[in-house]
Parts: C-alpha cells; sequence; structure tokens
C-alpha cells in the first residue's frame, strides 16, 4: 500500500503552521517544511521561522538548510524533500508537509520531471539582469508567451518565479505545467487548505508585520547585510527583505516600508490562495477549528 502523505497549505499568515502540529501531535508525524524562505539560515523574523517552542517537539524538516547566498530552485526542494519522505516512511513514520510554496509543494504532489529543467547560472543571471533592465510587465509578457497558465498565477513585482519560470522554459522548452494534473503516483495525499475570510486574514497579516518589526526586522536585514549578502540575493528578493533596499538606500523611512511589506504580503497571499484553489482534491477548512 502507497504511503499518504498529508498537505497542509494556505497563504500566509493563515494558521497553517500551528494547525499541522496539532494534526502531527494526534498522527505521530514528522512535518517537511514547504516554505522557500525558512530554508534559509538566520532569515528568521521576516520569514516568520517556527521557533523551537511552536514546535512543541514535534521534529521539523527543510528548515536552516542553505546559507542566504544560495539560489535554491523547486527541483532542488523535491530531490531533499522526496528523500527525507522515503526515508521516513520506509521507517513506518507518517509525514505532513507543511508550507505556503506551492511550487515547492506541487512538485512533490505532482509528477514532475526537473530533470531537463535545472537551467544554468549564466542563463539565470542573464534574465535576471534582462528584469531589472525591462521590468516585470515585460518578463511576465515573455513568461506568457512560453507558458501562460504559469504566467497568469503570478504578479509583475515577483522577479524570482518569473525568472525561475522562464529558466524552466527556456532550458526545457516547455513550461513545467504540462503535467501538472498528473499526482505522484508513490503516494497518496490528504491536502487540507487553510481558509479564514479575507479581512481576518488580512488583519492577520498587517499584525504578523507589526510583530516582525517590533521583533527587530530591521536589524536582522542590517546584519545580513554586514555579512556580504544584497538585494541582488535570490533570498532577498523575498517579501519582507526586498522591501528593504530604498530604507537602506535613504530613500523610505521604516514607516513606509513597514506598509510596503503589508500590502505586499496581502498580494503575496491572494496568489497563494489562486494557486492553492488549483488543488482539486484539497478539503478547505479554518484553522481555528478543533481537530
Amino acid at each position: 500500500m502507497k504511503p499518504t502523505i498529508t498537505i497542509v497549505c494556505g497563504p500566509t499568515g493563515s494558521g497553517k503552521s500551528k494547525y499541522a502540529v496539532r494534526l502531527a501531535q494526534r498522527q505521530n508525524a514528522h512535518i517537511i517544511s514547504c516554505d522557500s524562505m525558512q530554508i534559509y539560515r538566520r532569515m528568521n523574523i521576516g520569514t516568520a521561522k517556527i521557533t523551537p517552542a511552536e514546535t512543541c517537539g514535534i521534529p521539523h524538516h527543510m528548515i536552516d538548510i542553505a546559507e542566504p547566498w544560495e539560489d535554491f530552485s523547486a527541483a532542488r526542494f523535491k530531490d531533499q524533500a522526496i528523500a527525507i519522505i522515503d526515508n521516513l516512511t520506509a521507517r513506518g513514520q507518517n509525514v505532513i508537509l507543511c508550507g505556503g510554496t506551492g511550487m515547492y509543494i506541487s512538485s512533490v504532489m505532482y509528477d514532475w520531471d526537473f530533470a531537463n529543467c535545472r537551467g544554468s547560472h549564466q542563463l539565470r543571471n542573464e534574465l535576471n539582469e534582462e528584469f531589472l533592465k525591462k521590468g516585470g510587465e515585460f518578463m511576465l509578457e515573455k513568461l506568457r508567451s512560453y507558458d501562460s497558465q504559469t504566467a497568469a498565477r503570478l504578479h509583475p513585482n515577483d522577479a524570482k518565479r518569473i525568472v525561475r519560470a522562464l529558466e524552466v522554459c527556456l532550458s526545457a522548452g516547455r513550461g513545467i505545467d504540462n503535467n501538472s494534473k498528473k499526482l505522484n503516483p508513490n503516494y497518496s495525499f490528504e491536502v487540507y487548505c487553510m481558509n479564514l475570510p479575507r479581512a481576518d486574514l488580512y488583519t492577520r497579516i498587517n499584525k504578523r508585520v507589526d510583530d516582525m518589526f517590533e521583533q527587530g526586522l530591521e536589524g536582522e536585514v542590517k546584519s545580513l547585510l554586514d555579512e556580504g549578502c544584497n538585494f541582488s540575493m535570490q533570498s532577498f528578493m523575498a517579501i519582507g527583505y526586498k522591501e528593504f533596499a530604498p530604507y537602506f538606500e535613504g530613500n523610505a523611512t521604516l514607516a513606509q516600508t513597514k506598509e510596503l511589506i503589508k500590502k505586499n504580503t496581502r498580494h503575496y497571499a491572494k496568489r497563494q490562495l489562486t494557486w492553492f484553489r488549483s488543488y482539486d482534491n484539497a478539503i478547505w477548512l479554518n484553522p481555528l477549528e478543533e481537530i
């Protein structure tokens, strides 16, 4: 019998991490994080990284596995996550995937083949340079000519994912959506997606950003810059970090930076929900309800 993998997904700030921990306690499960930012060491506050206390003793994987200056692709995530899943399930251990990065979750849930989609640093650098010169609208339109489905899910400001999608298309000659509905045959899946009223979700997002600043987000970003990070790195293109570029250049106030992070996070949450609505087998629920 194929092992059953539980997936807990949802937009940022929806309470999926707490829900996954409660579920893991009931199932005696390990949790594999599917968050494209929590993979980075020392990027804790801006990623809302789960703390040791919040894990409640549940083992978490795929957190703090890369340095901020490393590039990290969905292909690399899939390779490492599948290895962990197979190791755990071979020992009879239950597994929960939890996160908000739809590309990471889909890379495991669907039978995607990244073998010919790995791209190259040279191609990625060229695309990043083109993005800086011509802007997000131009690059998104370019992506649309190769892969209209992926382009429809992305925002013009989402440089990292637009560049990655173009890299996949140009290196493989096709988009990754071609076989996206074919489930991974090695596992069965139970998918739970967090669903909150829009007003409640936005209130939670705004409070989370306020809390980040109180916890020292500005200092975290400065510390990373002091150790050699910069805003052209993949990790610094994420919401919560990229918005600090004008601030450290002296072109924005801290209050303006905070409000921009809130706005971008709310927009990101909407795009996450669009992605997760494509999961035909998902069960939508309120994470605040008891399980």
